[in-house]
């Protein structure tokens, strides 16, 4: 699904995004935060929101999402598509 422009622009989704993608840890992260569709099955959206509520929970248990910082996984990933 995606939206026909005006509405986009309506919803500043492309900032909203942008925003998002901005806080990404790595630029491939970035990348796929901005490939992501639009979910508009509600089954979907609700298995989406359950796994950001795990993500959640771990944060609020132990303070932390990684153990430590994540290279940038691009170089890997573009040796992995040759």
């Amino acid at each position: 699904m995606d939206l026909d422009p005006a509405s986009r622009r309506a919803l500043e989704l492309d900032a909203v995004l942008a925003g998002v993608a901005s806080r990404a840890v790595t630029p491939e992260g970035a990348r796929r935060l901005l490939a992501l569709p639009l979910l508009a099955d509600v089954r979907e959206v609700q298995e989406e929101q359950a796994a950001v509520g795990e993500v959640s929970a771990e944060l609020v248990a132990t303070g932390r999402l990684l153990p430590a910082s994540v290279p940038d996984a691009a170089p890997t990933s573009a040796r992995r598509q040759h």
